[in-house]
């Protein structure tokens, strides 16, 4: 937290504020190492505020919530505690209790107040020493469940019992999953983001997920076949596997996101599927967020070390995603599980580990 402040303060200073607000959920995990703050988990800020100035940190609460947060959270973390009621006040007249202030910033869009939230995204892209540990543990964890979750499938399961049942063994490891797409057989092929229905596995599924814990995302997804699949299907994974490798090795210090989405426009080509990255987002960077800045074309975002990355290349009925960190010298691959049959992808003289289509 003493890391984050001193962001927070320098953020402060850089923007001419007196004060700064934050209240949505990724901010206040961001800034308080994990707490939480959503009460309403479908809503990005809630009933609960971080408030700093120059000298000071407060916590702003309504008088419904203030007693467990302030119990619960953020105990011993030194925050001060402002009340508002619930039926006749807002957040808003919680700061005039605390002092005139003028030029005041925030995460959200509130009128009077100037809005820094791309700011503070790319604070939270940087990650510090013990986020890297978080995230490569999640990681870490989260993959070995998936791949026993996987291994453990059986033809006509149905894809809302296989979501239920993988969001129950997450929250038994404290693992939340903000993102969980299970597609099977046609559905792969005529959607890409396939939400689960009713509908029950015949042959094919395809499993994509957001893990989240303390506030850190981890994106992964797997395919699962059961028999001998296609020869199309096999070359379409080959090929996405290929095309995230490639994103892997441009993975440097210094790229812009952009650049990489448009050299891997030429490699989709040079595989035979040109314009074909159109059709699905290629992913980008991420930490409190499922994606903090999209890799688009025009995207003049750099990566740092000590950023976490996500690829995601798509082809019909196909996928790859794994989790990425960025080093000074290169990148560490974070979801890998030896247990699933992996292919190795040589680029530039560097080995990558992808995950091929689990056969059961």
């Amino acid at each position: 937290m003493d890391e984050k402040e001193i962001k927070i303060k320098n953020l402060m200073k850089e923007n001419g504020l007196e004060a700064l607000l934050l209240g949505t959920r990724a901010n206040f995990l961001w800034a308080t190492g994990g707490k939480r703050n959503d009460v309403i988990k479908n809503e990005d800020t809630c009933l609960a505020y971080l408030f700093f100035t120059e000298n000071s940190k407060y916590l702003i609460a309504s008088s419904s919530d203030m007693d467990r947060i302030k119990e619960e959270e953020l105990f011993g973390l030194g925050f001060e505690t402002v009340t508002y009621n619930w039926y006749d006040q807002s957040f808003a007249d919680a700061i005039k209790k605390i002092g005139n202030y003028t030029k005041i910033g925030n995460d959200f869009y509130h009128q009077g107040f100037l809005n820094i939230e791309g700011k503070l995204a790319k604070e939270r892209i940087n990650l510090s020493s013990t986020e890297i540990e978080k995230i490569s543990r999640l990681c870490r964890e989260y993959t070995r469940i998936f791949t026993d979750f996987c291994q453990g499938l059986k033809k006509g399961e149905k894809e809302n019992e296989i979501a239920a049942e993988l969001n129950y063994i997450c929250s038994k490891a404290k693992i939340n999953l903000p993102v969980l797409m299970v597609g099977s057989d046609n559905r792969i092929y005529k959607y890409k983001h396939p939400v689960p229905t009713d509908k029950k596995i015949d042959k094919y599924v395809l499993i994509a997920t957001v893990a989240e814990r303390d506030g850190l995302n981890a994106s992964i997804s797997r395919s699962i076949y059961f028999g001998d699949p296609p020869k199309g299907l096999i070359e379409r994974i080959k090929a996405v596997n290929y095309i995230e490798s490639f994103y892997y090795s441009c993975s440097n210090p210094g790229q812009a996101l952009g650049n990489i989405i448009n050299k891997g426009k030429e490699i989709y080509s040079k595989l035979g599927y040109s314009g074909q990255w159109e059709k699905h987002t290629q992913g980008g960077l991420i930490g409190y967020k499922p994606r903090e800045f999209l890799a688009t074309q025009g995207s003049n975002i750099k990566i740092s070390p000590g950023n976490a990355l996500s690829w995601n290349p798509t082809l019909e009925g196909a996928k790859a995603e794994d989790m990425i960190l960025v080093k000074d010298e290169g990148i560490n691959q974070l979801s890998i599980d030896k247990r699933w049959p992996y292919e190795e992808i040589k680029i530039e003289g560097i080995n990558y580990l992808k995950p091929e289509l689990l056969l059961i």
